[in-house]
């Protein structure tokens, strides 16, 4: 047997990928989704940035580690949209957080077409073509008579 070293070997740790963020949070503002989230622990190597990936053609974005937050504006109306978000360091990328509650833009419904109507007697029988809803139900008519 060989005897033990009067002085151990440094042991050194090596430093990791950061943790995934947990799941961003999403707020709307007309059509521009601004997503946030808290930042993950980074393992032994200081985080260097962030990309936030979008569904439905909402692209991808990257911000440096100062950053907890990112802007998507343009977003399509009656469009569905989920968001992702990945911390990157020196010796690479987290897995990607949870996806954000999906965040739909609705828009106003569709102009009606001008309506027919037919007059019997004292009678009028108004009809209509219904309007697109856009991504949100329609829950009335407004028929203004004068």
């Amino acid at each position: 047997m060989r005897p033990l070293p009067s002085t151990p070997d440094p042991i050194t740790v090596a430093a990791l990928a950061p943790d995934a963020p947990g799941k961003p949070a999403v707020s709307l503002d007309g059509r521009t989704a601004t997503i946030t989230w808290d930042v993950p622990a980074a393992n032994g190597s200081p985080i260097t940035g962030y990309t936030v990936a979008g569904t439905n053609g909402a692209g991808t974005k990257s911000v440096d580690a100062t950053t907890t937050e990112v802007s998507f504006p343009g977003l399509t109306r009656g469009q569905a949209y989920a968001f992702t978000v990945t911390a990157t360091n020196a010796i690479g990328d987290s897995a990607a957080s949870p996806a954000s509650d999906d965040l739909k833009l609705v828009a106003p419904p569709t102009r009606l077409r001008p309506p027919t109507v037919v007059v019997t007697g004292r009678r009028a029988t108004i009809r209509w073509r219904a309007a697109s809803s856009n991504g949100s139900p329609i829950t009335r008519y407004l028929i203004d008579v004068s």
